[in-house]
């Protein structure tokens, strides 16, 4: 492990909510950080004048995920509640209600992604399939289906040309989103795929899973190129850091930690939250700029962490 290389300051004290925190993201300019939970998404302000915490009341029972669009102009929210049909909604940044809300899932709704235009917005569907719909119209564009259980994650290749999915079944599917036909399937993990992530340059794509490594994969040709492992039990949530090109990760063990991208050398194990051990570390993310690390877990906490180098 190397020492020396990163020190956390300005640790926040840890915020409790009355529900678990499913995911957190940082806005595109860093100003905001977006923590879902429970029927609410709370934004958080990181810039400017101390104020109370923004909260988007949504319709959704259980909320499960977030993302912001490239432009920060737009943030998607899904989830669902188990038994009952999903729903996606699409905010604009500083509104009061939804511009937009889709309803056609029987089940949970658990990944978001909006593509680099803000064009598309992919759903991952706990029934086995991939929405895509355009964000301007409303129209479903595409459903994609392939996964033989429960879809986990997408996100988009820096391009837009490419939609990565992760799921229950192990498996990462690529997406051609000119077509919506199946590019390829990349099977090497041995648990559910909880992250799937591309570096900046679209050359290289991570995927994290319970099983706890992160395999490193070209995703022009499918090849894997190598597997992370070192980070504990299995892992939830998984982000890039892109000074530095390294990744951040927790998962069920109450640990975040930073690791070198491409290597997987732990660059430094992050002590988190004091929690029982019981306490999962449900997501984690990294601000653009690289200066903040958020992450959360499953007792309702989250926490920011400013880098200071």
């Amino acid at each position: 492990m190397k020492s020396g290389s990163l020190l956390l300051a300005l640790g926040l004290v840890p915020v409790v909510l009355a529900d678990p925190v499913a995911q957190v993201r940082f806005s595109p300019d860093g100003d905001v950080l977006a923590v879902a939970g429970g029927e609410t998404v709370r934004l958080t302000r990181l810039v400017g004048p101390p104020q109370h915490d923004e909260v988007l009341a949504t319709r959704i029972k259980q909320v499960l995920t977030v993302d912001w669009s490239a432009d920060g102009d737009w943030l998607a929210v899904g989830g669902g509640a188990p038994a009952q049909s999903g729903r996606v909604e699409l905010w604009k940044r500083g509104g009061i209600q939804a511009e937009r809300n889709w309803t056609g899932f029987k089940d949970l709704v658990y990944g978001l992604g909006l593509d680099p235009q803000g064009r598309w917005l992919a759903a991952a569907a706990a029934e086995g399939f991939v929405a895509v719909f355009d964000t301007e119209t409303g129209a479903e564009l595409a459903k994609l289906e392939g996964h033989t259980a429960p879809v986990l994650c997408v996100e988009f290749s820096p391009d837009g040309r490419i939609l990565a999915s992760g799921g229950a079944d192990r498996s990462i599917r690529l997406w051609d989103t000119a077509s919506w036909n199946e590019l390829r399937t990349l099977v090497n993990h041995n648990d559910a795929v909880h992250a799937v992530v591309f570096a900046p340059d679209g050359q290289t794509l991570y995927t994290a899973s319970f099983d706890a490594t992160v395999r490193v994969w070209d995703p022009a040709i499918g090849r894997m190129k190598r597997i992370n492992r070192g980070f504990g039990r299995g892992l939830l949530g998984m982000a890039y850091q892109a000074e530095g090109h390294r990744l951040l990760a927790g998962g069920a063990d109450g640990r975040v930690f930073l690791a070198e991208a491409d290597t997987g050398e732990i660059v430094q194990e992050i002590a988190a939250m004091p929690a029982r051990k019981t306490a999962w570390i449900q997501t984690v993310d990294v601000s653009a700029d690289s200066n903040w690390f958020a992450w959360a877990d499953s007792e309702g906490r989250y926490q920011l962490k400013r880098v200071r180098r």
